[in-house]
């Protein structure tokens, strides 16, 4: 089995990817979606002009429209998310291809490796687990890999209302790509092994219980349950309590989160 590391970059930060590329190896290519937000062209790596590397730059804002654009020029069995401030082993994408070539999954899910002295990525757990519908949140989109047959074939992309730059959302666009799999049937499952290295700080890692941040649950519930998203509404409300009701009521959770599905439906793109 081959592999395409779909490499997503912008403008300037080309320069960070000839990090991530590993001794020329026949099994894994580089796809890199350079998305450039000016008219002015940018200089190319020479590091990067290789042959197990393509390039592609296009304008646009946007990271679930730049990961689309990967997912288009990928031509392998595998693809793995890349941002472009990673670090890659070979051996560990062996075990991936390994998993792939033994398992009839569709979606592998791995954990992220931290530098020395950093603290481990996640709490993760140490045994195989098949993911639902209440595991997909807590995926990051690095930890991702996938047969690309699964997803091209059954037209799944990345919502480019969520995502960072996304046309509404600044963030969720991994869940709402996990769910767009398991609404085809995909099979999604969680291994305890290392696909990529990053260091330990991530914006994903911080959120308030505030307005904003109530308002997006309940967009990205809509997006995901459609109208059993008020059924989601309650349960993040039990599960949550303690944490939102320092900063505010119950009625207005209720109001922040209704408002968010009402702003979703009325301002997402098709």
């Amino acid at each position: 089995m081959t592999v395409d590391i779909l490499i997503c970059t912008f403008n300037e930060r080309i320069n960070n990817v000839s990090n991530i590329l590993l001794p020329y190896n026949k099994s894994i290519n580089y796809k890199i979606s350079h998305q450039i937000s000016t008219s002015a062209s940018i200089h190319i790596p020479d590091e990067l002009i290789r042959p197990d590397v393509e390039i592609q730059q296009f304008s646009g804002i946007g990271l679930s429209f730049n990961r689309n654009n990967a997912l288009y020029m990928a031509k392998n069995d595998i693809c793995i998310i890349a941002d472009d401030d990673v670090v890659y082993n070979i051996k560990d994408i062996e075990k991936i291809i390994s998993i792939f070539q033994e398992n009839n999954i569709d979606i592998l899910i791995g954990k992220i490796k931290t530098y020395k002295e950093e603290p481990q990525y996640k709490n993760y757990s140490s045994k195989i687990k098949k993911l639902s519908w209440l595991d997909i949140g807590s995926v990051s989109s690095i930890e991702i890999a996938f047969r690309r047959e699964s997803i091209i074939n059954n037209h799944i992309i990345f919502d480019t209302n969520f995502g960072l730059k996304g046309h509404l959302y600044q963030k969720g666009e991994e869940a709402v790509f996990l769910a767009d799999c398991l609404k085809k049937n995909l099979t999604i499952v969680y291994y305890p092994i290392f696909i990529v290295k990053h260091h330990y700080f991530s914006s994903g890692k911080i959120s308030e219980f505030n307005q904003s941040e109530i308002e997006y649950w309940g967009a990205l519930s809509y997006r995901i349950f459609g109208h059993l998203s008020y059924l989601a509404m309650c349960f993040f409300m039990i599960k949550h309590h303690s944490a939102y009701h320092r900063k505010m009521s119950t009625n207005k959770y209720i109001t922040y989160f209704l408002g968010g599905i009402n702003h979703f439906k009325s301002n997402r793109n098709a």
